[in-house]
């Protein structure tokens, strides 16, 4: 279409300049001899037509009209088609332009994702539950100078994976050797393509390495990296080397890892550390003092600029006591420079007691703590919708800062606590912060299980109010939300609410932090 425009052009230019220069100029001619008929005045000039004469270019002066050109009828039915081919075909091409254009920029954003992932042919993808694969993998990529794209593998397929050369994972294992909540497509993803049809060749497929979190007092230790693993090479994909095992994140052995695929990409000389920051203890009160077998801690740390959401982590590292494993805790609050925690004094079944809760329950004020934010995504607030908060222990820590971020939104949700602990005289933790909220109007209803002061359960309560809490649900939209022991008291209600609402509902209303 171009190189039909730039003929036209140049034959339309060529015809003009022939005209102009042989067509003969007259000096004047009497003013009776032309006719006005659709003229055209330009500054000093007509066009004007006479049917003796034709088409006359005329000049106007004060005395007389001097005629400069004289076209013939033919000259202006070619300048006129020409004019009218021009003006369709540029009508043509800009209707074909917007056709084309929507297509255009298809074709071109298709062309951008599939060239887009490759573009560094290393991705580093993480599947997190409690935000440790999260913040390592960031690290990884700062330390790798941006060389590596890095996605969680809720947005990735096994397509998009396929397109780079190599992937590197770093992954967690949840509850009983299962995957991180945000790993669930994926791997459904991976079922299906390893059932559907057969791995592409050895030498197409891409390359990957996996590094495992977990915690080795769990019988199902880094049970989903190892699953992550055989999936992957059932659908093609080639191991670099065996699976990467680390235990309650063990930076040495972390940096050992990270030191082996950096050397693989040509990076050198890069070192990863956990970023922590040093938090000052304001507050630390015994609550429960006369229950000193399960003691249990409130403790208000300080720290400029620290920033979180309710239902985060902070991840503590004890500083001159080995091992320097880290130790997750819930935050209890929703208040910027501070972070609330409910610690547990830990006891073992030999009876010695837990390095990080005993570090941190025998803190004194003035004295200070290394530590780390860790984002909770699955654990966090979903807006302004009715909440469920169900804890037993120490789990009823999340929900004091759920309540305090409600506070500050304003929220005009309904919410319900229901709480368990052994004795009502001692263990009734934050009583008089979710009573006043109670008072506020923030908190619609509260209820309570002392297992050993009056032999009363959490189960027995969803069971008694099993109506109530389908309603919340199935009419209110309420957010359930679990937090306390996996084993007992986690893997009954999680059984009853099952019951109640059904696997399918209970879905997709459920965030659980269960340890």
């Amino acid at each position: 279409m171009a190189t039909v425009f730039f003929a036209l052009g140049v034959f339309a230019a060529a015809y003009v300049f022939a005209i102009l220069v042989f067509a003969q100029p007259i000096s004047a001619i009497e003013s009776g001899v032309v006719w006005a008929s659709n003229g055209l005045t330009g500054f000093q000039h007509q066009l004007q037509h006479s049917n003796e004469l034709g088409y006359l270019v005329l000049q106007q002066d004060a005395s007389q009209q001097r005629v400069l050109y004289r076209f013939s009828s033919l000259d202006m039915v070619m300048f006129r088609t020409l004019a009218w081919v021009m003006a369709i075909l540029a009508g043509v091409c800009f209707l074909l332009s917007l056709a084309r254009w929507p297509f255009k920029r298809l074709v071109i954003m298709q062309s951008k994702q599939s060239e887009e992932p490759a573009s560094k042919g290393v991705l580093l993808a993480y599947a997190s539950q409690t935000g440790g694969a999260r913040q390592l993998a960031l690290q990884f990529q700062k330390a790798a100078d941006a060389l590596m794209d890095v996605h969680c593998v809720s947005t990735l397929n096994v397509a998009q994976m396929r397109q780079y050369q190599r992937v590197f994972f770093v992954v967690s294992t949840y509850g009983e050797g299962e995957p991180p909540d945000s790993a669930h497509r994926l791997v459904a993803d991976l079922h299906r393509q390893s059932s559907t049809s057969p791995p592409p060749s050895s030498s197409s497929s891409t390359s990957f390495a996996v590094l495992a979190l977990g915690d080795r007092t769990y019988r199902t230790f880094c049970a989903f990296g190892h699953s992550l693993t055989n999936l992957l090479e059932q659908v093609g994909f080639t191991r670099e080397q065996a699976v990467h095992e680390v235990d309650r994140m063990d930076m040495a052995s972390v940096s050992a890892w990270w030191q082996r695929i950096a050397h693989s990409i040509g990076l050198h000389n890069t070192t990863i550390h956990q970023d922590l920051s040093t938090f000052t203890v304001c507050e630390n009160q015994h609550l429960n003092a006369p229950n000193h077998d399960r003691a249990a801690h409130y403790l208000r740390l300080h720290c400029d600029g620290v920033r979180y959401q309710a239902g985060d982590l902070i991840a503590v590292t004890p500083k001159v006591i080995p091992p320097t494993h880290e130790r997750l805790y819930s935050i209890a609050s929703c208040e910027e420079h501070y972070v609330d925690l409910l610690v547990r004094q830990h006891r073992r079944e030999d009876g010695t007691l837990g390095t990080a809760s005993s570090f941190l329950c025998k803190l004194a004020k003035g004295d200070t703590v290394e530590a780390q934010i860790r984002v909770h995504e699955s654990f966090r607030l979903q807006g302004d919708r009715p909440l469920i908060m169900i804890g037993a222990g120490t789990g009823v820590a999340p929900f004091r800062g759920f309540l305090q971020q409600k506070q500050q939104w304003q929220s005009t949700s309904e919410h319900w606590l229901i709480f368990g602990e052994q004795y009502a005289e001692y263990d009734d933790y934050f009583h008089a912060d979710f009573t006043r909220f109670q008072q506020d109007g923030l908190l619609t209803r509260i209820d309570k299980a002392w297992s050993r002061s009056e032999q009363r359960y959490v189960q027995a309560i969803l069971i008694k109010e099993s109506e109530r809490l389908y309603k919340w649900v199935t009419q209110k939209g309420a957010q359930i939300y679990l937090c306390g022991s996996r084993v007992g008291f986690g893997e009954m209600v999680l059984e009853q609410l099952t019951v109640i609402l059904g696997e399918d509902t209970l879905q997709h209303c459920l965030h659980s932090d269960l340890y």
